[in-house]
């Protein structure tokens, strides 16, 4: 198989999921000069590159939402010890005027 059939061959590979082989396909044909096997390197590139920006993407999503939901928990335990807080306090001043009350 010579350089004018390894664009189309490394199509078909790509289509059965071999896009590494396919890759060498392309780079091998694109180094003879065939410029559609170049533009298949290009697109295979290009998808490459979105595939691993999509994981940085995921990734970093998925430190921001740990980071949201531990910042969350804080908020919540320190509105409900704020709470507890104010809850004491109405019961100490409660008692406080229930004792003057009595007297």
């Amino acid at each position: 198989m010579g350089a004018a059939r390894g664009p189309a061959f490394g199509c078909l590979l790509d289509l059965t999921g071999q896009s590494w082989d396919a890759q060498w396909w392309w780079q091998f044909a694109a180094g003879a000069g065939d410029l559609t096997a170049a533009y298949c390197l290009y697109l295979h590139q290009v998808r490459i590159t979105v595939v691993q920006h999509a994981a940085l993407i995921t990734a970093a999503s998925a430190c921001w939402y740990a980071l949201a939901v531990s910042v969350s928990a804080a908020a919540i335990t320190a509105v409900a010890a704020r709470n507890a807080d104010r809850r004491r306090d109405a019961r100490e001043v409660l008692k406080v005027l229930v004792r003057r009350g009595t007297r």
